[in-house]
């Protein structure tokens, strides 16, 4: 993808005019909300995240000395793995569809 088709306007159907980048912002975030790729996402952060819970939390848990703070930071540890599935596949799709448009 050109620089000049990333910053050139594009007219949307209800006549409303978005800049080159939210076009871009709004398809990934339409491709990062299809269902394969939040399954995706959510069995990674499942699987990778509840290995780094036990890795970094295990001894509280152990303890059951588990507190709020702690407990936002073990949610926060199972979305970093969701985060990271989701923008490399979204990120992935992306290049395969503009090799396939530019070839």
């Amino acid at each position: 993808m050109s620089l000049d088709s990333i910053l050139r306007d594009q007219t949307v159907a209800l006549g409303q005019v978005i800049t080159g980048a939210e076009a871009m912002i709004q398809d990934w975030l339409r491709i990062a909300s299809t269902k394969p790729i939040v399954m995706r996402g959510l069995k990674y952060g499942l699987v990778v995240g509840s290995i780094l819970i036990a890795i970094n939390h295990g001894n509280a848990i152990a303890d059951g000395s588990v507190d709020s703070t702690r407990l936002i930071q073990m949610l926060l540890t199972m979305l970093v793995p969701y985060c990271v599935s989701t923008a490399s596949s979204v990120g992935a799709i992306m290049d395969r569809r503009d090799t396939m448009t530019e070839g």
